[in-house]
């Protein structure tokens, strides 16, 4: 669960990163992402013992995992066309799979690592 947990948080910084870089444009906008990608390498470092450990980064960031999981869901129902071919529902679907399964990771490995110290 762990490495899985590394793996997804080094894709969710990368893709975070490159969306607040691109929203650079709207503001303040781009702190959300910004703050997320923040999160991430507060979970990474957490993992890989640095010296800059916080806790409840592994509870904040699943929240904003499951958060964002939903978000996605519902504006996929909003928006989505009636054409079952359409290809924004898969990529919707996949994008709120991926945040809902790195938020259960991130309260899992969060509450281990919470029992083993």
């Amino acid at each position: 669960m762990r490495m899985l947990l590394i793996i997804l948080c080094v894709l969710a910084t990368l893709f975070m990163g490159g969306c607040a870089v691109l929203a650079l444009s709207a503001g303040a906008l781009a702190l959300l992402p910004a703050a997320i990608a923040v999160l991430n390498l507060l979970i990474l470092g957490a993992l890989f013992k640095w010296r800059f450990q916080w806790q409840p980064a592994f509870y904040v960031l699943g929240a904003v995992d499951f958060i964002i999981a939903a978000v996605v869901l519902i504006l996929m129902g909003t928006f989505a066309s009636a054409d079952p071919n359409d290809p924004t529902v898969a990529i919707s679907i996949v994008f709120a799979a991926f945040f809902a399964l790195k938020g259960i990771a991130s309260i899992a490995v969060g509450l281990k690592s919470r029992n083993e110290s």
